[in-house]
């Protein structure tokens, strides 16, 4: 007998589970964020588990989001254990990081971040672009069910709506374009200029990328964990050795700090003979952490200026808060409409239940056809079918105006009572 879906307790379930695990730099230290530098490929693994029909996995330098279409607490535990692994920490401590947030919540979450209404620059439009690779990598992978597809299509429509309909898409761009603007206005020649980024995550790819396309082609990557070989042999720019970064200070006119650890990668004891042998020479630093990469200090010292990104979000073209309140507004009429969707397809399996019934019926009809006679069964077939779809149209308007209206445990009542079949 084909059953109706129910969950563990043996309810009978009435939506499609959605969580979010989820560690940001809102709630996070950089440091903590990093932990999962090693886990953006886990959606194939927490996808192996009998529960989960999709996952989502969206990673930056600031955020690491897993998106789970799933069912029951084994299939988050599962998640959580391979997260863990792949950033080579114990589960308790990856457990720590993640916060945990379902459903609604969830999708709310999602539509805020493509909208940029998440991000340390309010209203930055790169994250847009950041949600649609996290979609073609799920989709390469195999783990994008049809849900989160649904999920994700809406979010971007809604984030390219409060583009349209606020002026938080002027103010949209990266941080690392406003502060290399910044960097401009203070004179700056790129086509002269010899540019040195600390640190190899994603904000020093966007970095290199945004110094290329502005000319600046002298550029070097200084890591203290000992990534920048493989940074600078993927990106073909110079890696300055571990204990290059003095030298390199001396000779530069530009620095982007991005590393986000917590810790100083720049002080005002380390830079303060440098900027002695630079014979008066100005030297620009950009630190676009979060959690400061480079002391305060530093800025005090004759020759140097500092751009932070509190100073980056003042330079961002101010959005009003009337704006920013609208694009939530706008966010959440997306959302409210997503939701109506959503509900509407929770009877999607009484649908296809229903049209599997009335093929079985037509099959039986077709079988009971002579081979040969005055109508061909060709003609007949096209009839019955015909037939087939009509008798279905009414009853799956009524599913997904049932679900539109909460009531599809009325609908699925009344599919049993009247037809004698339930859902699978």
């Amino acid at each position: 007998m084909i059953m109706t879906p129910t969950t563990p307790d043996g309810r009978i379930r009435t939506t499609v589970p959605l969580t979010l695990l989820h560690a940001t730099h809102h709630e996070l230290d950089l440091s903590d964020v990093g932990v999962f530098v090693g886990a953006h490929h886990v959606g194939p693994p927490i996808a192996a588990h009998p529960d989960v029909r999709g996952v989502l996995v969206l990673a930056t330098c600031n955020r690491f989001e897993l998106y789970l279409d799933a069912d029951g607490d084994d299939a988050v535990t599962h998640a959580v254990a391979v997260a863990a692994e792949a950033a080579g920490r114990p589960e308790t401590e990856v457990r720590r990081l993640l916060e945990v947030v379902h459903d609604g919540d969830a999708a709310h979450h999602l539509f805020r971040v493509a909208a940029g209404l998440s991000s340390a620059v309010v209203g930055e439009q790169e994250v847009r672009g950041q949600v649609r690779r996290a979609v073609e990598l799920a989709r390469t992978q195999g783990t994008l069910s049809p849900r989160l597809h649904r999920l994700v299509d809406a979010a971007l429509e809604a984030s390219r709506d409060v583009a349209r309909r606020t002026r938080l898409g002027d103010a949209g761009r990266s941080s690392v374009g406003v502060a290399l603007d910044m960097v401009e206005r203070l004179g700056v020649r790129w086509g002269e200029a010899r540019a040195v980024i600390a640190g190899t995550g994603s904000y020093a790819g966007t970095s290199l990328a945004q110094l290329r396309e502005r000319g600046c082609g002298a550029v070097a990557v200084h890591s203290a964990s000992g990534r920048a070989d493989g940074f600078a042999e993927r990106h073909a720019v110079e890696a300055l050795a571990a204990g290059g970064m003095g030298r390199a200070l001396a000779a530069a006119d530009v620095v982007v700090a991005c590393r986000g650890t917590g810790m100083h990668a720049i002080t005002a004891e380390m830079l303060a003979p440098v900027m002695e042998r630079r014979d008066g020479r100005p030297l620009v630093i950009v630190d676009l952490a979060l959690h400061r990469d480079v002391e305060d200090a530093v800025a005090l010292l004759p020759g140097v200026e500092l751009i932070t990104l509190e100073d980056v979000g003042r330079a961002v073209p101010a959005a009003a808060v009337e704006d920013m309140a609208r694009g939530e507004e706008i966010v959440l009429e997306h959302l409210a409409a997503y939701r109506a969707e959503d509900r509407q397809r929770t009877l999607d399996a009484e649908v296809v239940t229903l049209r599997h019934w009335a093929e079985e019926a037509l099959e039986r009809e077709l079988a009971r056809l002579p081979a040969e006679g005055a109508v061909p069964v060709e003609h007949a077939a096209r009839a019955l079918r015909r037939l087939v779809g009509a008798l279905v149209h009414v009853p799956t308007e009524r599913a997904h105006a049932a679900g539109r209206a909460g009531r599809e445990d009325e609908y699925r009542e009344a599919l049993k009572a009247v037809l004698g079949i339930e859902a699978p």
